[in-house]
């Protein structure tokens, strides 16, 4: 059985290899090349020259002079006692790495790389000295890339392309890398306002506290194990290491993306522990008492409000009792120097069905508040109360109003992003609104929907987790951008939660817990998690789960879904329910038509949890004039040689390498570009760190690798590619944050390759892409990839573990005549499909094995 996808277009189509045979011009490891540096006299030494007649010694005194002069001239750098405190200088490598690595994470670090002959550094100088007494919390380290080889080797080392060149980093990260000189000085003010974090409050401005595990640390390529190995070629100066990633958040908690908080935003325990205003007033309210805390909300707290005075105005009908939300200043849910970006969010929305009333906000002292209605319990209150499980008929109560509520909210142009129990509230009791449910919280809520009405687009980000782990849609948990079914997915998790009592992945602790969860949530079908439920419940899952990015939810159907399980409309009812027969309507009847339909049909709709894992081959085509290609598939390793002897012989190199358990598939190929190939197969090793370091120093490049089953792996390496430095990074989970990085190094992903659920990524300068992204899941990421090929990316790197696929998709820097690519996906190798695409012109330009189908 093979599914195939394709893309052809008429265009340029991206090859694995670059074209040029030429040997790339590239440093050794540990032994940068550099031109001879000149030699000069240091001032007052003198010359043991004898037999010097009088002019002749003369004239040496005099040009001794003159280098004593010019020496004291190139001393304008040098610290002098009225510099800033904060301007320091580094003269060797070591302390330039202590400098770094030892500054606290919340100081700014400014590195600028300077020589003595340089004028535009030295007109700038007395600008940067300005600006460093203005910046007193950054530390500036000044660093003379000419001052002697050693220094030399580090602004190699560092990138240094031109002078005056800074630096800057946070908590041991490079955020920012760019020359400015006199005359663009306000580009380098501009960087510094940019990433200067603010001051963490309870610590004085500048105070140095304690150092967490940097994420970017400077040491010697050839130290100690880590858990993650890195290996450069040639290795500059850092050594990275995996110091994990992105904001997975513990269960009941939420992650949010970072970059709409303030770098040194205070911590929610620390919130707690404000002393709110006793009274508030903003906006022209009237003036509330602050009483008991009602609860806390992602980024904030709620206090309970009452009026301090009754109006005596028949036309005052402001309420006597509301909610205040209070967030700090420096809360992680402000946006930098300004309000709470939820409040972006209720201005974009106005009134909404099913959302409490906005009736002030505004800033009082340090806190920014909102007075909105007095709401009641939360569905998890009313959970525990009631023994923790809900009747099949309250929860579809609220499946109803929450779908009302979440279909008027989509209309409006947004997505909640933290659907969950906690979320929903019941009305004020003892008002008429007691028993209706209502939505709040908004501080991760996000548009699906642009200025000009059209769906936002897709992209994925490993790294930025945003919601609540327990209840996240796997596609938030992967990174994707939030669209209208990751609301509806949470939703579903949500009624399974309030109907079972639990969900089958609570429990799962450490620090990889939200992989586990999603992992989980992917190997637990729609059948398996309503079993023994009303079937609404398993229709209206296996919909929300299978639905596409941009496709709008059939809310009137899912509605009519539970309508039978709502009683008697009445008091009866656990939960006011509005507009609840929509079934009623032309459209709601066609559309349950087809939901059932497509339940009832599974052919109707491809299912893509279904609750049992499946590997397969998956192979990458592309349109390539004729040329000769070979292809060798369960190749044990004493068969390796035989095979690939026989194709140097006959002018071929391998161009793709992947193993199936323990037997190797290779592709060879006349279409490289190679002048030149060394390969080994190394037992119980994962990469060969030592032999590849010597081939580095020979001018090899790895361009393939391969890991089986039982830790062995194959790498290949090759000269005549493009490539002017390449590192690799072995990890224990995909190392997204090591890529994006390389990638602002101007790295990219040039091969992968797992083994057991390891994974090694090399990245090389120099390979020819302009951009790069990363599509990972835990199975074939069909839609994404196929988004990633209209966005003119095409399939470059692929490797998949026995539980995740990674595709890295790449933009060519050189135009092809023809775009085409397709992939194949096989349970057995593609043997009998590969000389149908030959025949059409589509060669192997990747291959691996592993996870497919969930």
């Amino acid at each position: 059985m093979a599914a195939t996808s394709a893309l052809r277009t008429s265009g340029p189509a991206p090859l694995l290899t670059a074209p040029s045979a030429r040997a790339p011009s590239r440093v050794a490891a540990g032994a940068l090349q550099r031109s001879a540096a000149p030699v000069h006299t240091a001032p007052g030494e003198t010359s043991n020259v004898l037999a010097l007649n009088e002019g002749h010694r003369r004239k040496m005194e005099l040009q001794a002079e003159v280098q004593a002069m010019l020496a004291a001239d190139n001393a304008w750098w040098h610290d002098t006692p009225d510099a800033p405190r904060n301007v320091v200088s580094a003269t060797t490598p070591g302390q330039f790495k202590a400098l770094v690595t030892g500054a606290p994470p919340n100081q700014l670090v400014l590195v600028d790389y300077l020589k003595a002959s340089c004028s535009g550094c030295r007109r700038l100088h007395p600008k940067l000295l300005q600006i460093a007494a203005a910046n007193p919390d950054a530390l500036f380290i000044k660093v003379d890339v000419d001052a002697n080889d050693e220094m030399r080797a580090l602004g190699e080392g560092m990138q240094v392309s031109q002078l005056p060149w800074f630096h800057l980093f946070l908590a041991g990260d490079l955020v920012a890398s760019f020359s400015a000189n006199l005359a663009t000085v306000s580009r380098l003010r501009a960087e510094i306002a940019a990433h200067m974090p603010l001051p963490v409050l309870g610590r004085p401005a500048g105070q140095r506290g304690s150092q967490p595990a940097l994420k970017h640390s400077f040491e010697n390529q050839t130290r100690g194990s880590a858990p993650a190995v890195v290996t450069d070629c040639p290795v500059p100066l850092a050594d990275h290491r995996d110091w994990g990633e992105g904001d997975s958040s513990p269960g009941g908690t939420k992650g949010r993306e970072r970059p709409l908080a303030p770098s040194a935003a205070m911590p929610a325990d620390k919130e707690e522990e404000l002393v709110h205003p006793p009274k508030v007033q903003v906006s022209n309210s009237p003036v509330y008492a602050t009483g008991r805390r009602l609860g806390k909300g992602g980024f904030g707290q709620v206090f309970l409000g009452t009026r301090s005075q009754k109006s005596r105005s028949a036309k005052d009908n402001k309420p006597v009792e509301v909610a205040l939300k209070f967030e700090h200043n420096t809360s992680k849910g402000c946006t930098p120097n300004g309000p709470p970006y939820e409040w972006t969010v209720y201005n974009g929305i106005g009134e909404v069905y099913g959302v409490p009333k906005i009736h002030y906000k505004g800033q009082q002292g340090e806190f920014y508040v909102i007075i909105m209605d007095l709401l009641g319990s939360s569905l998890w209150d009313i959970w525990n109360q009631e023994g923790q499980q809900l009747t099949a008929q309250y929860v579809a109560c609220v499946a109803v109003e929450a779908l009302n509520i979440l279909e008027a909210l989509h209309q409006k142009g947004y997505v909640h992003g933290d659907v969950k129990p906690e979320n929903f509230l019941l009305g004020q009791p003892g008002t008429p609104r007691s028993n209706k449910l209502y939505l709040v919280d908004f501080g991760l809520a996000q548009k699906w929907r642009d200025s000009r009405g059209s769906h936002v687009k897709y992209d994925q980000r490993p790294d930025d987790f945003r919601g609540t782990i327990r209840y996240a849609s796997v596609h938030a948990h992967l990174g994707r951008t939030p669209s209208r079914r990751d609301d509806l997915e949470s939703l579903a998790y949500t009624l399974l939660f309030l109907l079972n009592g639990r969900l089958p992945w609570q429990g799962f602790q450490g620090d990889n817990k939200g992989y586990l969860v999603a992992k989980k949530k992917m190997a637990t079908s729609a059948e398996t998690l309503c079993r023994y439920k009303p079937d609404a419940f398993k229709t209206f899952t296996e919909a929300v789960l299978n639905l596409k990015f941009e496709e709008e939810p059939m809310y009137a159907a899912y509605i009519a879904l539970f309508e039978p399980l709502l009683g008697a409309p009445g008091p009866t009812r656990p939960i006011q329910v509005e507009n609840a027969v929509k079934v009623g309507q032309k459209r709601g009847r066609s559309q349950l038509e087809e939901l059932n339909a497509e339940a009832l049909d599974g052919s109707k709709r491809k299912k893509i949890r279904l609750g049992f894992p499946a590997s397969q081959w998956v192979t990458v085509y592309n349109k390539h004039p004729p040329m000769k290609q070979r292809y060798h598939y369960n190749v044990s390793n004493h068969r390796l040689d035989v095979h690939v002897s026989k194709g140097f012989d006959d002018g071929l190199y391998i161009s793709s390498v992947c193993a199936c358990g323990d037997l190797w598939a290779i592709i060879m190929d006349a279409g490289t570009g190679f002048s030149q190939q060394v390969y080994r197969v190394a037992q119980r090793s994962f990469l060969p760190k030592d032999w590849i370091m010597e081939q580095w120093d020979k001018g090899f490049y790895i361009t393939a690798i391969a890991g089986s089953t039982n830790m062995s792996s194959l790498v290949v390496m090759s000269k005549g590619t493009k490539f002017t430095q390449q590192s690799y990074k072995v990890s224990d989970s995909f190392p997204f944050e090591w890529i994006k990085k390389k990638w602002r190094e101007a790295f990219h992903v040039t091969a992968m390759a797992t083994s057991g659920t390891q994974w090694a990524v090399v990245m090389s300068r120099g390979a020819g892409y302009l951009d790069q992204v990363v599509e990972l899941d835990f199975q074939y990421p069909s839609e994404g990839i196929h988004k990633r090929w209209d966005g003119g990316y095409r399939i470059t790197a692929a490797a998949s573990t026995p539980d995740q696929s990674a595709f890295v998709l790449s933009i060519p820097r050189r135009a092809m005549s023809d775009e085409t690519q397709e992939t194949l996906r096989t349970s057995t190798f593609p043997s009998e499909h590969v000389k149908e695409k030959w025949a059409k012109d589509l060669y192997i330009a990747g291959i691996s094995y592993g996870r497919t189908v969930t």
